[in-house]
């Protein structure tokens, strides 16, 4: 069938993963043999080779869209740096996801298919870190080729001589080959990728409850860890209540819980009120992935209390400035630290913005110039004695979902 369509099938037969798949950028191209979990910035990106997906059958594909997003999920892209045998690990990050599928391409790796390469019996869900154990210690006993997805790498010579020999081809599920991408990136950004894919799992599971759906079984756990509540260091509901006789953006909608006076059986207009803020972000070389992540989480907990944010990343001078829409931008900097651009700027622009929230580490000079309304958040390690105003630290224990 058609990509488009097995996207709307898979969403009516497992709403999990359908709607995990919607929440992610996809790419039809032939730069994959079949299909692929690639890097994308600071997030992944799934694609899919169209002559490969021509040759699986309807199930087929449903199954192997299925597999690449388990292993988006369970982050094996990630996963594989703590495994010394690559080759071995995607034989078992590949037993793992295929534990909890069916219809899979024949000669997938699955329990059933290392109970017969290994002559005993392997049981479907041990996870990959016993899949690999197990492998390990019987890899003499493997067949002499790559991983499954290297083989659907094979030229078609070879598969066309297969043939002629009576062999069955064998289909391949995905490549593992671009996960050296995600393996070759900064610390910075992998916890960012990992935030996002946790920000996109979350956000399923929130959907999946409320349509009273089933999580799988192997996400269990996952979920329920980023369901954990967290509390904000910083009370910004009520910073910004107070915030609202200053500067304010006025949302408009309609609403059917307040009928329109001018014209009846109309909906009604709906007034809220948003604070406008200028949020600086420190991404000088200095600031640690944990330290990122913490500053993004008080960052999205602004936005949700009821703020535009027009979020400046910065070093030594401005990067980059945004409108936050909830998901992490590109970072941008990674040199020396100077609080004095984002000051000026919020100086300059003082007019458009309630108030400046710079997230620090606290490692600059005092700012030359000192105005009001600004808050400071500073990491759990960072330090304050060249700051002015109201300074918020987060604490050493603060854990993120």
């Amino acid at each position: 069938m058609e990509i488009e369509k097995a996207f709307k099938k898979l969403l009516i037969q497992n709403p999990f993963y359908g709607i995990f798949c919607m929440g992610l950028p996809k790419e039809v191209t032939k730069e994959v043999p079949t299909l692929a979990v690639v890097k994308d910035g600071i997030s992944c990106k799934l694609c899919i080779n169209p002559d490969f997906w021509k040759t699986l059958t309807d199930t087929e594909q449903i199954a192997v869209l299925t597999h690449e997003l388990s292993h988006i999920a369970l982050k094996h892209m990630f996963l594989c740096e703590d495994f010394a045998n690559k080759e071995i690990f995607n034989y078992a990050a590949d037993a793992e996801v295929n534990s909890y599928i069916e219809g899979l391409p024949k000669g997938a790796i699955t329990a059933d298919y290392l109970s017969k390469v290994l002559g005993r019996i392997i049981i479907n869900g041990l996870g990959t870190k016993k899949y690999y154990e197990l492998l390990c210690n019987e890899q003499d006993k493997l067949p002499n080729h790559s991983s499954l997805s290297q083989n659907a790498e094979r030229d078609s010579s070879e598969n066309q001589s297969q043939q002629q020999k009576g062999e069955e081809k064998i289909k391949g599920v995905g490549s593992h080959d671009r996960w050296k991408d995600f393996r070759n990136s900064s610390d910075a950004e992998k916890q960012l990728i990992n935030t996002n894919i946790d920000s996109i799992i979350k956000e399923t599971a929130d959907q999946i409850e409320k349509m009273q759906g089933e999580i799988p079984s192997n996400l269990e756990d996952i979920v329920e860890k980023l369901k954990k509540p967290h509390k904000p260091v910083f009370n910004w509901k009520a910073y910004f209540r107070r915030m609202l006789g200053t500067i304010y953006d006025i949302n408009i909608k309609s609403s059917r819980k307040m009928p329109s006076k001018r014209f009846p059986d109309s909906a009604g207009i709906k007034h809220k009120k948003k604070v406008s803020i200028l949020v600086a972000i420190d991404t000088s070389g200095s600031i640690n992935k944990k330290e990122l992540q913490d500053f993004f989480s008080e960052i999205d907990y602004a936005h949700k209390a009821g703020a535009r944010v027009t979020l400046i990343q910065c070093d030594t001078r401005i990067t980059s400035v945004s409108e936050y829409d909830g998901k992490i931008p590109n970072i941008c900097g990674r040199g020396g630290t100077s609080f004095d651009p984002p000051i000026e700027y919020y100086v300059k622009n003082k007019k458009e913005y309630s108030s400046l929230i710079y997230f620090t580490d606290g490692y600059a000079s005092t700012p030359i110039k000192r105005p009001n309304n600004v808050i400071w958040v500073v990491s759990s390690s960072g330090v304050t004695n060249n700051l002015f105003g109201k300074i918020v630290q987060i604490p050493k224990n603060n854990e993120q979902n």
